[in-house]
């Protein structure tokens, strides 16, 4: 087992430079004045003066008016679900009403049928009053 008692065990270094001697270090090696930063960018000469800017204007101050129509008169981009969605809606729309038109056609067909039923034991409940009411007159008169 060893201890850490001893303080000649660890070796110490001495650091004498500050953070104000660095700072000029670094302050003297990089001139940020003026008169020694003539770069391209600061003389005027833009990389990007041909291109076209997004607005539609041109490096030679002209113009030939906004790229873009104004927000209101943009209409917005449905994305690809919306659009399958109203595809198969549409499908789904014409199916229903084509469900409802044959169930209409059955319910005025079996009206139909249901009035000529009425109409045929009308006449015959008519038909057997008649013969009913004869029936009775003869009664009657022979009495």
């Amino acid at each position: 087992m060893s201890t850490f008692d001893s303080v000649d065990s660890v070796p110490v270094a001495e650091y004498t430079h500050s953070f104000d001697d660095t700072a000029e270090q670094l302050n003297s090696a990089v001139d940020l004045s003026d008169d020694n930063n003539n770069s391209s960018f600061q003389s005027g000469d833009d990389a990007f003066a041909s291109q076209t800017s997004v607005y539609g204007e041109y490096a030679d101050g002209g113009s030939d008016g906004p790229i873009l129509p104004p927000p209101s008169d943009m209409v917005p981009e449905e994305g690809f679900a919306l659009r399958e969605w109203r595809r198969e809606n549409a499908i789904r729309l014409e199916e229903k009403e084509k469900k409802e038109k044959e169930m209409l056609n059955q319910i005025i067909e079996e009206a139909e049928e249901y009035k000529l039923e009425f109409y045929r034991k009308s006449i015959v409940t008519r038909e057997n009053n008649k013969a009913s009411n004869r029936e009775r007159e003869k009664s009657t008169e022979v009495s």
